[in-house]
Formats: C-alpha cells, structure tokens, sequence
C-alpha cells in the first residue's frame, strides 16, 4: 500500500470512545495505524493520550492545525503576533507529542472592504463563480505584502525549530494563501527550511468548481514535496465525504504517491457520517492503492 492509513481527529472525537486508550485501540481495530492529532468536536486529551499507548501499534500521524492563521499575513503587528503565537503554542504540543510533523495553512491576505465570506465550502453563503472570482481579484493588491510578511513568519517559525516539518496546505478560504502560484513562491523564497507541501484533493474539487484552478496543478508543482494527503472527498461545496462519493479523482492521486515509503494517508470524515461507511471507504481506497 503506498500509504498508511490514520483518521482525522475531527470524526474520531465524534464517532470513538472517550476514554483516550479506548480511542488508540479503537482506531487500530478500525484497520487506521492511528489519528492525525488536532481539533474537533470534542477535545481530546493528546497528551493523556501519547502517555497510555507506549505498549500499541498506534501513531501519530502529525499535528493538524485548524484555519487559515490569517494574522500570519496581516499588516497589523499586533494580528501577526497573535498569530505566530498560536502557531508557537501548537509546536510545543508537537514536541511534546513527539510528532514530527505539523499542518498548516500558511496566513491570508488582508482585503480591504467587507468580505461577507471567504470559506468555498460554506454552503450559506450562496457563492457564484462570479461571486467567488470577484473576491480572488480584490485579494490582488495586497498580494505581495502578505506573502512576504508569512515568509518572514515561516522563517523564524523553521528557524526556532529545525527539528519539525511544517507543511502548508491549500486553502478553503479565497483570501487564504492557499492557491498553487502563492504556496510555490512560499517555497522558492524559504529553499530548506523544512517547508513540504499536504495535499488536500476535496479542497482542489472545490476549487476549480468556483475558481477555476486545475486539481491536478497541486500534484504537478508540489507532488515532489508531498508528505501526507487527506484521502476525504469533495464536491463544489463540501469536503470530507467518503471516498467514492464526490469528484476526487483518485487514480491522479494515487499516481503521484511515492513507492518508496508509504505516506501519511488521513482520512477526515464529515462528522454527521456514520460509521458504517468506513468499511466501504477502505475498499474503495484499496482499489488505489491508497
């Protein structure tokens, strides 16, 4: 299998025990190595968790952090320093964990005017294509001063802890950073940093539905730094379906999956999905390899 198989911690806080060894065992009887630490409807205790599981098969896929860190990319001093602190205070959970990897997006860029909604896969707020390219185009000019601020910040963040790898990730935001050109100028600026790129296939979907971009241009430009993949999938406005019931094109994916060593593979489910779907959703991922 070219990759190993671990659940998002946002549908395993739903759907699994509370009692967080009940949980480990749980998600390896589930046919997952482990979960991917992070957010979630409910809290779970990732320390209390590392600490009951020393005599299990069970990994930490790596730390998840949840949002767009948009002050990473503000102009204000006072949003970057909230923003970096945020980030500083989930590393330091990361070492704690002993994991070595950390997701994130990367900031977002500062719009002026109101901006009723950013996020493509929030179903209320009625976006168009002509809605959601409007806002892309509003995010032009203030562009360049966000990127350079987020390099500044990603810096000193790879700086301080050389001995992590902090993955950036495409963005359900249109003001995120989060689109293919932005994530390559982040990585030509910061050259070994220990900066990799997390693939996000039902967030391309949902991109190229309202904005156009090809799916397949994340692959192409950042296949070669790819450390992990969710394998959820998505439409033209929802993410974290089961496999097979969306418009991820799993073979492309499949295709750029390194044989060498397997990747981190998460699979996040939307919360409300039960799960009776997982049996289903591991066959239907086998069938790529994934």
């Amino acid at each position: 299998m070219a990759v190993q198989r671990f659940l998002g911690a946002g549908w395993a806080s739903v759907h699994g025990p509370v009692d967080e060894r009940k949980l480990a065992i749980w998600a390896l009887e589930s046919g997952f190595a482990g979960l991917l630490a992070g957010p979630g409807p409910r809290p779970i205790d990732w320390v209390g968790l590392r600490s009951q599981i020393a005599d299990l098969p069970f990994e930490l896929a790596g730390l998840w952090l949840q949002g767009p860190n948009a002050g990473l990319g503000s102009a204000q001093e006072g949003d970057r320093r909230s923003a970096l602190a945020a980030i500083q205070s989930a590393v330091e959970l990361a070492l704690r964990l002993g994991v070595k990897l950390v997701v994130l997006e990367p900031g977002a860029i500062p719009v002026s005017g109101e901006v009723p909604a950013e996020d493509l896969t929030d179903r209320s707020a009625g976006w168009t294509t002509d809605s959601a390219g409007a806002l892309a185009a509003r995010c032009g000019p203030g562009r360049d001063g966000a990127l350079d601020r987020v390099c500044r910040a990603l810096y000193a963040l790879t700086r301080a802890t050389p001995e992590l790898t902090f993955a950036l990730r495409p963005s359900a935001a249109v003001t995120g950073l989060g689109r293919p050109d932005e994530l390559a100028a982040i990585f030509e600026d910061l050259p070994d940093r220990g900066l990799a790129y997390w693939h996000m296939p039902a967030i391309t979907v949902c991109r190229k539905y309202w904005l156009g971009e090809d799916p397949g241009v994340w692959l192409e430009q950042f296949g070669d730094r790819m450390v992990g993949s969710h394998l959820g999938d998505g439409s033209n406005s929802a993410i974290d379906l089961p496999p097979g019931a969306g418009l991820v094109d799993y073979g492309l994916l499949a295709s750029y999956i390194p044989r060498s060593a397997p990747l981190p593979g998460v699979l996040e489910l939307d919360p409300g999905i039960d799960p009776g779907e997982i049996a289903g959703a591991r066959a239907f991922l086998s069938k790529f390899g994934l």
